[in-house]
């Protein structure tokens, strides 16, 4: 979140919902009603909807590949030892086990190989 895009917008909520007008229009006239008090709940609410909306990312940021020696050898490298694990917890027999270790160095490798490239 936008904590500098909150705060501005913050400052500016009794503005908007006319929190600090004492007159004919303000808060204390607005809720003198129960319906003047509903509004008025649902009015801050909006606003502070808006706010959250307006300063809140609409996805998480990718992580995917942030590190530079990430490449797309490591990947595939990275998606057969998964499955080789996969395979070896499913059926934990010798071939399974080979298939694992050998998945392993070669990701092993490949993240060597990424890191020494960078």
């Amino acid at each position: 979140m936008k904590e500098k895009g909150v705060e501005a917008a913050a400052a500016h909520l009794p503005l908007k919902l006319s929190l600090e007008d004492l007159g004919p229009t303000g808060l204390q006239a607005k809720v003198a009603t129960k319906e003047g008090l509903a509004q008025a709940f649902l009015d801050l609410a909006k606003e502070l909807r808006g706010i959250a909306e307006a300063n809140t990312p609409l996805k998480k940021a990718s992580r995917r590949y942030q590190s530079p020696w990430w490449s797309e050898e490591v990947r595939e490298a990275s998606k057969e030892a998964k499955q080789a694990e996969r395979s070896y917890r499913l059926a934990p027999i010798a071939y399974n086990k080979d298939r694992l270790n050998q998945g392993l160095r070669a990701l092993a490798t490949a993240i060597k190989a990424g890191k020494t490239k960078t």
